[in-house]
């Protein structure tokens, strides 16, 4: 049986190296692009992940180890730090990519 789905959310691991050399991760929540909006949206790591990235777990947290809760506005603030950016990118198409390759 094939159940045929356009639209779906999906968890990734986030691997962060940050500025002062240590690694974190954290758990992403995203969402699933067919290969044409993909592909139109990958010239724009920033546009790509206003568009997929959709949440995270409780695993983001602030200097007082609280955890963090998902908005758009803090989505937006940890876009704003490139190191972050360029982590949940890499995990997005990662995780994508392993999923084209299964099926």
């Amino acid at each position: 049986m094939f159940v045929f789905r356009t639209y779906f959310e999906f968890e990734a691991p986030v691997q962060v190296m940050t500025p002062w050399g240590e690694e974190q991760q954290f758990t992403g929540r995203f969402l699933y692009l067919d290969d044409k909006a993909f592909d139109a949206l990958t010239q724009s790591d920033k546009g790509l992940l206003e568009k997929v990235w959709i949440g995270w777990g409780d695993d983001i947290k602030d200097a007082d180890q609280q955890p963090i809760a998902w908005s758009i506005e803090r989505r937006d603030e940890l876009l704003g730090h490139q190191y972050v950016t360029q982590a949940v990118a890499v995990a997005y198409v990662k995780a994508r990519r392993g999923m084209r390759e299964k099926n």
